[in-house]
């Protein structure tokens, strides 16, 4: 066994954006096994398979900055099972905490999504009775996915406002007790969190069940050399107890030009890294365009990704993918709409890209 494999595996239980390892044993897990994200090259960082995705009975943390799709995501993973009749007995229930869940599906995907949100739920007036809530329902016996959207929003901006408002002087006394105050509520969503999570996460995995509990993230001021460089609400306990988590950083944006010939923003590309996954250990970063309203342009990050790995040719106004099409078959640049609309180059491509990544990943793993 190599020197580097041998480090690899001393340091099994980390996993960066660079390939490291985390698992001592490559493997694909089955599709029966998965949740689909809905996104191939996700698919294929998360289970080593095109048409896998989360391992079922999965707790997932998703980190983000704000806007940069956690919601769009979170219901687009709701809305690919939905349309899988292998996920018909599902439940999808979306708790909107932060208020931000105004997609439009189309009415056979929106009957399905159940939301609750602060009108309509008084449980979720605290992380704890939330908590409780979600055990309950996971004690009903019946398969679900449940988004928690998201653990800052029980860190309520409320109490420190009206704590400014109704001081006369907003003085240094004012703000020691806002930070106090913040301080206090941060640290009860973590005692709940520590509490519930194993309990969440024994009853995920007897439904075969899904979680994505969505968390955003900013830089921490002054952090030292060892430091995190960002935090999160909810503690360690996430953390530990999640089987996945991924963090979402935003790109470039996409723009559109409208009839009038207007430049508008469509949405833009999203960074997503698996920091942290349950099967395999392998990863790379991937670039994934979310656009504004509903679902993910996934053609377009397979040509991206297929592009740098040299397996699609630019040739002038033109595409070439030899070896998918063979060297007769060209595409004009956007050639989305072409790929999109006919299943079976759709099928090839996403085929072709699982060859290219196992391939990848045989290239970081040698063990001899």
């Amino acid at each position: 066994m190599t020197e580097k494999v041998t480090e690899l595996l001393e340091n099994a239980s980390e996993c960066d954006v660079s390939g490291v390892f985390e698992n001592s044993i490559l493997k694909k897990i089955p599709t029966e096994q998965c949740i689909s994200t809905g996104i191939t090259l996700l698919n294929l960082n998360l289970s080593g398979n095109k048409n896998g995705g989360f391992r079922k009975g999965s707790l997932v943390q998703l980190l983000a900055e704000t806007g940069v799709g956690k919601t769009l995501f979170g219901s687009y993973v709701m809305k690919t099972a939905i349309e899988n009749p292998a996920f018909k007995n599902y439940k999808m229930r979306f708790i909107d905490k932060e208020g931000g869940f105004n997609i439009e599906y189309p009415k056979e995907i929106q009957d399905r999504i159940e939301t609750y949100n602060s009108t309509n739920c008084p449980s979720l007036s605290t992380i704890e009775r939330t908590l409780i809530m979600i055990c309950n329902w996971l004690d009903e016996g019946v398969p679900m996915i449940i988004c928690l959207d998201s653990t800052n929003a029980f860190i309520s901006q409320n109490m420190l406002e009206n704590l400014k408002a109704n001081s006369k002087v907003v003085s240094k006394d004012t703000e020691d007790k806002q930070g106090e105050l913040k301080e206090d509520m941060m640290g009860q969503v973590a005692k709940a969190m520590s509490k519930y999570m194993p309990i969440v996460k024994e009853k995920l995995d007897r439904t075969g069940s899904l979680m994505l509990i969505m968390s955003q993230y900013r830089d921490k001021i002054g952090a030292g050399m060892f430091d995190e460089k960002v935090y999160t609400s909810g503690g360690k306990a996430i953390e530990y107890s999640c089987d996945y988590r991924l963090q979402f950083k935003k790109g470039s944006k996409i723009t559109q030009v409208t009839s009038s010939g207007r430049k508008v923003d469509a949405g833009c590309i999203v960074n997503i890294t698996v920091k942290k996954t349950r099967g395999n250990g392998l990863h790379l970063t991937c670039a994934i365009p979310f656009k504004d309203g509903i679902g993910f342009s996934d053609i377009q990050a397979m040509f991206n990704y297929l592009k740098e790995t040299k397996v699609i040719e630019q040739k002038g106004a033109y595409c070439v993918f030899p070896a998918i099409f063979g060297e007769d078959k060209k595409f004009e640049k956007d050639m989305r709409k072409a790929i999109g609309t006919n299943p079976e180059y759709l099928e090839k491509m996403k085929a072709e890209s699982e060859k290219v990544w196992w391939e990848e990943q045989e290239s970081i793993y040698d063990p001899f």
